[in-house]
């Protein structure tokens, strides 16, 4: 299977596509054997690896100072306890730029109102995931959506360079 994976990544390298290969939290906990040899031979191959859904539950924090990922997606847990209590934003905004100075992209995931753009907006959140955007779209309405005011293709902003929270986009 391994072997069929990089010869995936390296035909679409030559193709000018960077693979991007998400792991959830819970599969990498359950992956003990060879999962950083697996995720950092991907890396060498040229592919983007995710940890998806970090803290939804077997999350430690010292596991994430070595894991050979290049993203850490946060998960959407986080962002509903910043609009429940100060203490949430104040332990979101630390986990953030702990991540961060560990090397990581970050993405915050499961983002859906204006409030929760604000929030992240402020704390220094990067680039988010969610409802906010749309919900999961067929292939055409995608496309329709590329072509709204709301997501202009290719002239995404980040919530810290944005103006106004409806007019950026991360590919």
């Amino acid at each position: 299977m391994m072997k069929w994976i990089e010869e995936n990544v390296e035909s679409s390298q030559k193709l000018g596509i960077k693979s991007r290969f998400e792991i959830t939290e819970t599969s990498f906990e359950a992956m003990k054997q060879n999962r950083n040899n697996i995720l950092e031979s991907l890396q060498k191959k040229g592919a983007v690896t995710l940890l998806d859904d970090f803290g939804s539950g077997y999350s430690v924090l010292n596991t994430i100072v070595d894991i050979p990922v290049d993203v850490i997606k946060i998960d959407r847990g986080f962002i509903t306890s910043c609009l429940e209590t100060d203490r949430g934003i104040y332990f979101l905004k630390h986990l953030i730029d702990m991540i961060r100075n560990l090397g990581y992209q970050i993405i915050c995931e499961g983002v859906e109102t204006d409030e929760q753009i604000e929030i992240l907006r402020q704390i220094g959140c990067d680039e988010i995931q969610g409802y906010w955007y749309s919900k999961p779209l067929s292939m055409e309405d995608y496309k329709e959506l590329l072509q709204s005011e709301k997501i202009s293709k290719g002239g995404g902003k980040t919530p810290k360079q944005a103006k106004s929270p409806k007019i950026y986009f991360r590919q």
